[in-house]
């Protein structure tokens, strides 16, 4: 059981609120199934051990988007400094699926500043003042990755360039 203010909620119960979302942050970031899989066992874990107490519930979101992102983005570099091989060739099975992700299939291939801020404002309808919170940034950074994002998916999107970053 976890603790959180004053209820107590069962793990089960947290993942029947989250787990989705989780996931969907996760494969988000980590573009391969196996990886988001673990992503989503470690933050499990995280929720599990460390889950600090909240004065409501969306306070508690706000912590578990962050530290899904954060754990992403520590896999990503562990990944990076520790394979034999590139990581590109890894995550080239994300272009067969270009068809079936369409828009989001781009969003993944944005820098993690812009790919986060652009998930989080338009597929979990976070607004700016809500991203800042989530990723400890001034309102005016998430402002400018936001309009960077925008600009860089569109050439993207709209056939400008082979890579976005």
């Amino acid at each position: 059981m976890v603790e959180h203010g004053e209820a107590v909620y069962t793990l089960e119960e947290l993942l029947a609120e989250y787990g989705d979302m989780i996931y969907r942050i996760a494969m988000h970031n980590m573009r391969h199934k196996a990886d988001a899989e673990d992503i989503v066992q470690d933050i499990y874990i995280k929720l599990l051990h460390n889950m600090p107490s909240f004065q409501n519930a969306e306070m508690q979101k706000k912590w578990i988007i962050r530290v899904t992102i954060n754990t992403c983005h520590d896999r990503w570099r562990y990944l990076r400094l520790r394979t034999a091989f590139s990581l590109d060739e890894r995550y080239d099975v994300m272009e067969e699926h270009k068809q079936e992700y369409g828009l989001l299939y781009y969003v993944r291939e944005l820098p993690e500043k812009y790919r986060n801020v652009i998930y989080l404002h338009y597929y979990e309808g976070y607004s700016v003042t809500e991203i800042a919170e989530i990723l400890h940034r001034k309102e005016a950074t998430i402002l400018t990755w936001l309009h960077r994002g925008r600009i860089k998916l569109k050439e993207r999107y709209e056939g400008g360039e082979e890579h976005v970053g």
